[in-house]
């Protein structure tokens, strides 16, 4: 009879111990294995939402040239997948790389020519499939997405000759594809790359 009322009394203990956890241990238990709720709800809602960009334009990777200016737009959601972008971007600084500055063009300089963007105006479907959250510290989540897009663009390129004088200006309409991911910053802003 000793051995059962001993036995009743641990398990009661430790039901006991269970039910009346501290505010510390509690805290301790969910900063652990996180809230108890799901949080799959993302930041901002995209719903019937309209969005504003400013950006930067850079082309530093060509072999002919280097190209840096600036890019505003809009972009409308219907929902938080799928909306339209439209785009403009105006490059202000242009020069020319150090290849081309070097002697070997000195003879040819007026004859030869490169094309080198002026400006650019782009409209077309944005689809971010995928959208993710990703625990940095206990206290803060970064939010982020991936996206896509297919649309038209309409651009004026310059046409140069290698003392930098405009020969012409050239008009042109083409397809753009354009891919990356989006870091949501609380209060209302985020980061394009």
């Amino acid at each position: 009879m000793k051995k059962i009322v001993v036995f009743t009394v641990l398990v009661f203990s430790v039901f006991a111990r269970a039910q009346d956890k501290s505010p510390l241990e509690s805290y301790r238990i969910d900063t652990h294995y996180g809230p108890r709720v799901s949080v799959l709800k993302s930041i901002y809602d995209k719903d019937s939402k309209f969005q504003f960009k400013a950006g930067v334009l850079a082309s530093p990777y060509s072999s002919l040239y280097s190209s840096y200016g600036a890019q505003v737009g809009t972009s409308y959601f219907w929902n938080s997948r799928w909306g339209w972008d439209i785009l403009h971007g105006k490059y202000f600084k242009s020069s020319l790389s150090s290849f081309l500055g070097s002697t070997n063009f000195d003879s040819n300089r007026t004859n030869t020519s490169i094309e080198i963007p002026s400006w650019n105006i782009s409209s077309g479907i944005h689809w971010s499939p995928v959208y993710a959250k990703l625990q940095m510290t206990q206290q803060n989540l970064i939010h982020f997405d991936f996206y896509t897009g297919l649309g038209m663009s309409w651009s004026q390129n310059d046409i140069r000759n290698l003392d930098f004088d405009l020969v012409e200006n050239r008009q042109a309409y083409g397809a753009y594809l354009k891919t990356g991911f989006r870091i949501w910053l609380p209060p209302r802003w985020s980061l394009e790359f």
